[in-house]
């Protein structure tokens, strides 16, 4: 991808499967060939994307919302991933500026993504977190799909 910066959101969903027990999350920042864990602002071709919030504690079946924000760039496309542990990304939505958001097979259900009219803030929301959602969730930016 031409001049392309990939900076990513982390999500790490933790659950138990049983009815009110607590679903854990952890976000963090990756940018695509480094990783900045923990960090809340990643730094990269003068390229700023953060991540709020930090952590989130919710209980299984409550929503988990994720927000992703170009500070310091305007990339047309904003792509979100999952990935399980010991597997590679997975594809869940992307969305060009404009646009709604398209969701690859598997993530129909559930997965609501949201851009702002600007178009540099992007919501991952993960309606009803299930056990098979622990997951890292990543968020990226570019200039091209």
């Amino acid at each position: 991808m031409r001049g392309s910066a990939h900076v990513t959101s982390c999500l790490r969903v933790g659950c138990r499967g049983h009815s009110g027990e607590e679903v854990s999350i952890i976000m963090s920042l990756m940018q695509s060939w480094v990783f900045c864990l923990l960090i809340p602002t990643c730094f990269t071709q003068n390229v700023v994307i953060t991540q709020e919030p930090r952590s989130i504690i919710t209980r299984a079946g409550s929503a988990a919302l994720m927000r992703c924000e170009q500070k310091t760039s305007d990339y047309e496309w904003m792509f979100w991933y999952q990935q399980r542990d010991g597997h590679g990304l997975q594809l869940i939505s992307t969305q060009l500026r404009g646009d709604k958001p398209t969701y690859e097979e598997g993530y129909k259900d559930g997965f609501q993504v949201n851009r702002t009219e600007n178009g540099k803030i992007s919501f991952l929301e993960i309606k009803s977190p299930k056990p098979q959602d622990q997951s890292l969730y990543l968020c990226a930016a570019s200039d091209a799909q």
